[in-house]
C-alpha cells in the first residue's frame, strides 16, 4: 500500500537469477496474500489472476476459484470463455462436448445459469454463445474471464484502458493490463 509492502495486493517479483534481460518489479498479474516470518516476507496464498474476476457495482468481487467447482463438474462443456459485458450481464462463450452430454444445449445453459446464480453475490442476466473452440487471445492465452465491466462510472474506460493509462473518479489506474495502483512486493517462496 501506498509504495510499501501490503498484507494482500498484486504480486510484483524481480528474478535475481536472470542475467539475459533483467525483469525488476515485475507485475505478474496475480494477487496475492502474504505473511512476515523471522523478517522475511512470504506469499501465503495466491487469490487469482487480477482479471479473473466478476465484479459488482458494489465494489465487491466473485474469484474464479469461487465458481471453478461448477465448471469442473460440468460434462457438458468442453471450453468455456466468460465476459461480463456490464455489472449486470456476462456473455458466457461455449463449446459442447456432444460426445460425452446427456443435455440438450438448453439444458444446459439453464442448469449453469442456475448453479452460476447462486454462487454469484448478485445475480446476472447470462448469455450463451455456443462454437466449435474459443479463439485465443492475441497473446496466445485463452483467458476464462473478460471483464467489460464499468470500473468507474465510464463505459468507455475498458476501452481507453487498452491505449494507456487513465484515471478516474475513484482514483484507480486502469493499465492495459487490467492492473490497479497499489502493489506487493514479496519474494517467492
Amino acid at each position: 500500500e501506498k509504495n510499501r509492502p501490503a498484507k494482500e495486493g498484486n504480486i510484483v517479483v524481480t528474478p535475481l537469477y536472470k542475467t539475459d534481460l533483467p525483469l525488476i518489479n515485475y507485475a505478474i498479474g496475480d494477487k496475492g496474500t502474504c505473511e512476515v516470518r523471522d523478517g522475511v516476507r512470504y506469499i501465503t496464498s495466491v487469490q487469482g489472476r487480477m482479471n479473473d474476476f466478476f465484479r459488482y457495482e458494489t465494489g465487491e468481487v466473485t474469484t474464479f476459484f469461487e465458481i471453478a467447482p461448477i465448471i469442473a463438474h460440468c460434462e457438458d462443456i468442453l471450453q468455456m470463455r466468460f465476459i461480463q459485458e456490464t455489472y449486470h450481464k456476462i456473455h458466457i462463450q461455449c463449446v459442447h462436448n456432444i460426445a460425452e452430454s446427456k443435455l440438450t444445449k438448453e439444458e444446459v445453459e439453464k442448469d449453469m445459469t442456475a448453479k452460476l446464480n447462486a454462487k454469484f453475490k448478485h445475480p446476472f442476466e447470462i448469455e450463451y454463445e455456443w462454437m466449435d473452440s474459443i479463439p485465443p487471445d492475441k497473446n496466445g492465452k485463452l483467458r476464462m474471464i473478460v471483464c467489460k465491466a464499468d470500473i468507474c462510472g465510464n463505459p468507455d474506460l475498458f476501452k481507453a484502458a487498452d491505449k494507456g493509462t487513465v484515471r478516474c473518479s475513484q482514483n484507480l489506474r486502469v493499465m492495459a493490463s487490467d492492473r490497479l495502483h497499489d502493489y506487493v512486493t514479496l519474494p517467492l517462496a
